[in-house]
């Protein structure tokens, strides 16, 4: 069993998505360094140990250039799709019959804790699927279009902001893919 894991009766795997193009930023996000290491390496060590299987989606240029060091520490590789949900379909391709809970990810997010990777798997073989989230700090306003005039203002307190990240049990991962094949 990884180190760390969580007791779990159910296989548990991540997909990793890096296969973008970086186009806003001008570079690739997930090579970005952080640290003196690249974002995406930070992110794989985030998982590393916490679940059975690990699938990261790189372009196939990244493949070409990292594929074969990163296969040889056990990282199972899929090729990118020209759209998110393209990745995640070739990605999810790679996933075991065994998974039970699958987590998606991106990987320019290397500042995932481990805490928080094991609390939504955790919640997600409860409940079915979990999404992490934090309480939102910022005051919002929600303005009337034409006159520029608060037309309200939400409580701190009340507001969540979502996280791009949540973890979902296989059976329904399966099904929402299906739909999009």
């Amino acid at each position: 069993m990884p180190e760390n894991k969580i007791k779990s009766k159910n296989a548990q795997a991540v997909i990793i998505l890096a296969g973008g193009s970086g186009t806003r930023m001008g570079s690739e996000k997930q090579y970005m360094k952080l640290c003196s290491k690249p974002m995406i390496e930070w992110t794989l060590d985030a998982f590393t140990g916490l679940v059975d299987e690990i699938i990261l989606v790189l372009s196939s240029e990244n493949i070409e250039l990292y594929g074969k060091e990163i296969e040889a520490r056990g990282i199972k590789i899929a090729v990118a799709g020209e759209t998110r949900i393209k990745s995640l379909i070739s990605g999810f391709a790679k996933v075991s019959a065994e998974a039970d809970i699958i987590a998606v990810h991106a990987g320019a997010r290397p500042l995932v804790s481990r805490e928080i990777i094991l609390a939504c798997m955790s919640e997600a073989e409860k409940s079915g699927a979990s999404v992490p989230a934090v309480p939102l700090k910022d005051t919002i306003k929600k303005y009337r279009q034409m006159a520029k005039m608060p037309l309200k203002l939400f409580i701190e307190l009340t507001m969540w902001l979502f996280k791009r990240r949540n973890v979902i049990e296989g059976i329904f991962l399966r099904r929402l893919l299906k739909k999009q094949i």
